[in-house]
């Protein structure tokens, strides 16, 4: 069984995000689908569990993770969604592996392509259950960058970590030095058993929608959102030596 948590938030017209997320995942296979937000309200979507954590989105994550029934667990946000393949080419990588992650193509809300982000976000994580037990729940102290300050928590770990990336991609720490550096930076910070790997996909496997009302939309915006981020990130910093990826 394979869980899907799928954090969100109760703002007008947010559910034509969520609706979308979800029928992304249906397209792909039978899932236990967990909807977390931080203000429960009546919905009304047939098959999906609704639950509701304390603490804003770290909370809600958290709470959903808690209900989950599956033996892998994944997350989409709700306005991310997964691309062709993308189920199958995680499972497969976790034939040998604890722990995928992907890289996004990230898209306006008229559909233009912006860029690809090599950035691990949790829309692309796929683990076994085992991994978030071990490594815990999200820290609710971190509001923006709670998914840096949980990947340093799993690169002290000894699980098995694959980055997954398009077929084109660079797939050794010495190819992404030269021309995808974050890439290089999730071989180098991930820990001892971190690694790239290329899959049959033109294009990554997950879609990142960017609008002004996402989170980077807000730090872009919103000094004081940015000031937040600075001090998670001099924290961060502070920890590891180096801001997780």
């Amino acid at each position: 069984m394979i869980s899907v948590i799928i954090p969100s938030k109760s703002k007008p017209h947010q559910s034509r995000f969520l609706l979308a997320a979800i029928e992304s995942i249906r397209r792909q296979t039978e899932c236990e689908i967990i909807v977390a937000v931080d203000t429960l309200e009546v919905r009304e979507f047939s098959g999906i569990k609704f639950v509701c954590g304390p603490g804003g989105q770290p909370g809600a994550c958290n709470a959903g993770a808690e209900a989950a029934t599956g033996d892998y667990l994944c997350f989409l946000e709700d306005d991310d969604r997964w691309l062709p393949l993308r189920l199958p080419e995680a499972l497969e990588a976790l034939k040998e592996g604890d722990f995928t992650s992907c890289t996004q193509l990230e898209v306006s809300t008229e559909g233009d392509v912006i860029r690809i982000n090599d950035f691990p976000t949790p829309s692309g994580w796929m683990m076994r259950r085992k991994v978030w037990d071990e490594v815990g729940p999200f820290d609710p102290k971190f509001r923006y960058h709670l998914d840096n300050e949980w990947l340093g928590r799993l690169s002290r770990t000894d699980f098995r970590r694959i980055h997954l990336v398009e077929a084109t991609a660079p797939q050794t720490y010495e190819e992404a030095s030269l021309y995808r550096p974050w890439l290089a930076s999730i071989v180098k910070q991930g820990g001892m058993y971190s690694s790239l790997k290329r899959t049959r996909s033109e294009r990554p496997l997950i879609e990142r929608l960017i609008h002004r009302g996402s989170n980077c939309g807000t730090l872009e915006h919103e000094p004081q959102s940015q000031k937040i981020s600075q001090n998670e990130l001099k924290a961060l910093t502070e920890r590891y030596g180096f801001i997780p990826r």
